[in-house]
């Protein structure tokens, strides 16, 4: 299954160059995990295009809430990329105020693909 293309991003969301200057691409799985890299790092409704994408996850930031909770939250997100069929597993980890999601999801080809993310809380 092709997961489409786009400009591919440095660690702190700038667009990757490579030594001859030129934009770089990702494409593939890579593609989709830059994906949801997004959605789970963009305010819902801060895109001017598309209204529900992103996560509240911003909301819960120093509220005392359930992993259940937050898993529920970065489900719900996910499920809106096309290309998820299913999220598999998040398991949450907190060491004081930072708390790292490890995510499987299956996308629509069945394939496995697995995430991290990290918040702030």
């Amino acid at each position: 299954m092709s997961y489409g293309i786009t400009i591919k991003l440095t660690d702190d969301n700038d667009w990757s160059f490579n030594t001859h200057k030129s934009l770089e691409l990702v494409s593939g799985v890579d593609n989709l995990v830059q994906n949801v890299n997004i959605i789970l790092n963009t305010v819902e409704g801060e895109h001017l295009f598309v209204e529900n994408f992103g996560t509240r996850l911003q909301d819960l930031i120093g509220r005392k809430v359930s992993d259940n909770f937050i898993k529920y939250t970065l489900k719900t997100a996910l499920l809106k990329d096309p290309r998820v069929r299913s999220v598999k597993n998040i398991s949450i980890t907190r060491n004081r105020n930072v708390v790292t999601a490890k995510i499987t999801l299956q996308t629509t080809s069945s394939e496995l693909v697995d995430i991290r993310s990290i918040t702030q809380w």
